[in-house]
């Protein structure tokens, strides 16, 4: 039998690589800033069994807008995220990051499947990362475990001596330190089975500085 299977409308992952004397930079930044951020500044994610701390994820704050001294950064995220969005073919000429906040899990922390409300673009910096020992990202198939049980539907079982890009239920990113990874934000993402202490990360979201469907509606964003 003659069967060709074709791919429909496949989903963008964008890997960036910051350079190393940067990153080396932006590492120690953050690991001071992760020392030294006031109490009201931290969060605990509550669905986590072990430690996961965020500093700046709470509504109206920024990591970048409470610490200048990582503006570098900022722009550099702004840059390869309009990089990005060109790449996968629209028409956008600046991105601006519109909330953005470090994380830092422990050993045998994780995040649980979410999404990213009112953004675009959604990204995570790996600031200290061992592949070997703490948790990749997990992208996970929203066609088959977002709210398909509400749905009349029809469910055979899983083959699970044949994996394939239709029936996994998540796919695991591979990077490593230093690699900013870019999708679009309503893609649902977590991470488990994390190994180690220092955990480290940026997330941001992001928006075109100026949205527009081409000709009448348009939605301008300023910092």
């Amino acid at each position: 039998m003659n069967l060709n299977i074709i791919p429909l409308m496949p989903e963008p992952l964008g890997i960036f690589s910051i350079p190393s004397d940067k990153h080396m930079e932006f590492k120690k930044k953050a690991q001071d800033i992760l020392e030294t951020a006031n109490d009201n500044l931290r969060e605990r994610n509550r669905n986590s069994k072990n430690l996961l701390e965020h500093i700046c994820n709470g509504k109206n704050q920024d990591i970048f807008s409470e610490y200048k001294q990582l503006h570098p950064l900022r722009s550099l995220l702004e840059e390869y995220t309009l990089n990005y969005i060109n790449e996968i073919g629209y028409e956008c000429d600046g991105v601006i990051i519109t909330g953005a906040w470090l994380n830092c899990g422990s050993k045998n922390s994780q995040q649980y499947p979410h999404l990213h409300a009112n953004s675009y673009i959604s990204g995570t910096y790996y600031i200290n990362f061992d592949r070997e020992v703490h948790a990749l990202l997990d992208i996970y198939n929203d066609r088959l475990i977002n709210g398909t049980e509400r749905k009349p539907f029809l469910k055979l079982p899983n083959n699970k001596k044949k994996q394939t890009p239709y029936n996994i239920n998540k796919i695991k990113v591979n990077c490593n330190e230093g690699d900013v990874i870019l999708w679009r934000s309503h893609i649902l993402h977590g991470w488990t089975n994390n190994l180690a202490d220092n955990r480290i990360t940026l997330s941001f979201n992001t928006m075109p500085d100026f949205s527009s469907d081409g000709s009448v509606y348009s939605l301008p964003i300023t910092r």
